[in-house]
């Protein structure tokens, strides 16, 4: 069984305190890290060493049940079905935060609620990541759930949250989300994919580029987990704005020579890639009527469904995945770059193509 205690350590004895989250339709064959997020396979890790304080329940037999003060904290997590089984029985991630842990034992139900939703917001940087490298636009089965929610949590989320100096943890649960996949079965990750992921070096370095970066790989998330193929592929070309000019709009003429440049290798590709940006957003046929995607869509009240049939959408899909992949990929391999560095490297990229003078 793995301990905890000894792998965060360090980061206890300095005074921080050890969080432990589910997360539902996660299966992993061994435990790995990004970052300062470790992740646990169910049925790994030792809990009993954590010392769970069991929380109040409801008395199923009474008929009226007043609760006021930590009874009634303690009552609102447990009533989200969150227990040491949970803990025991999904996928974890775990990782340590600072708290005012005197305060902590006084806070109320609504206090509990901010700080899961801080805390998984936190844990779901490196899911960003996880979602980038191992899901895909075009088969949303495979999309893990939310930090902090467990197989049949019926959308509540939950943590633990562990004092070193008390030698004893806690259970906090409530509703933070407002939507859950529920297609398919999640992402189960192997031993060659884990190592292709463990210790990613993303975190370990990031300037402005990697900040960019980190949003736009949440934003990734965002396409993925749209509700239909109509609301992913604006999500998806938003994106694009997004990479190429993260701090102004600009218009779709100037965002695709920006996005470009990571994908073509020669100007005859570089020429044909804008050229399909065009078909996406706003190209007008021989009569001046759009026939740009974007445009029939956003402008003119249409859907994805009704310019394309089921298999066109998915090569569409896995086409923009490539983009968005290889752009997000360059640019994380440069997320140490100032944006004036990166930007000249751009540059550099489009001169190299013959598309800019020097």
């Amino acid at each position: 069984m793995i301990s905890l205690i000894n792998e965060f350590l360090d980061d206890l004895k300095k005074g921080k305190y050890l969080i432990v989250m589910p997360i539902s339709r996660f299966n992993i064959e061994r435990n790995f890290s990004i970052g300062r997020f470790h992740f646990f396979p169910a049925e790994e890790v030792n809990l009993k060493e954590l010392r769970i304080v069991p929380n109040k329940e409801l008395n199923q037999q009474a008929e009226l049940q007043v609760f006021k003060g930590q009874d009634l904290r303690e009552v609102s997590s447990s009533i989200t079905g969150i227990s040491a089984v949970v803990f025991r029985e999904n996928t974890l991630v775990s990782f340590t935060t600072s708290l005012d842990w005197n305060s902590f034992l006084l806070w109320t139900h609504q206090d509990d609620i901010r700080l899961i939703s801080r805390l998984s917001q936190q844990a779901e940087e490196a899911m960003d990541i996880l979602r980038f490298y191992f899901c895909r636009m075009d088969l949303p089965d495979t999309l893990p759930g939310p930090v902090g929610t467990w197989e049949d949590s019926n959308g509540f989320s939950g943590a633990l949250v562990y004092s070193l100096q008390d030698n004893e943890s806690y259970m906090i649960a409530g509703s933070i989300i407002n939507h859950l996949i529920v297609k398919g079965i999640g992402l189960d990750l192997n031993n060659s994919q884990i190592s292709f992921i463990d210790k990613h070096e993303f975190f370990n370095n990031i300037a402005e580029v990697g900040a960019v970066v980190r949003t736009g790989l949440n934003l990734y998330t965002g396409v993925l987990e749209a509700n239909t193929n109509t609301s992913k592929f604006i999500r998806a070309m938003s994106l694009f704005d997004y990479l190429a000019y993260p701090n102004n709009f600009k218009k779709f003429e100037k965002v695709k020579k920006e996005i470009a440049c990571h994908i073509a290798q020669t100007r005859q590709q570089y020429n044909n890639i804008s050229n399909r940006f065009q078909e996406l957003t706003g190209k007008k046929d021989e009569t001046g009527s759009y026939t740009g995607f974007r445009t029939r869509i956003v402008h003119l009240g249409g859907t994805l469904e009704e310019i394309l049939g089921d298999n066109e959408i998915i090569k569409l899909f896995l086409e923009l995945n490539r983009y968005i992949g290889k752009v997000i990929q360059d640019m994380m391999d440069h997320s140490h770059y100032t944006w004036d560095e990166f930007t000249n490297y751009r540059d550099a990229l489009k001169i190299d193509l013959g598309v800019k003078q020097r």
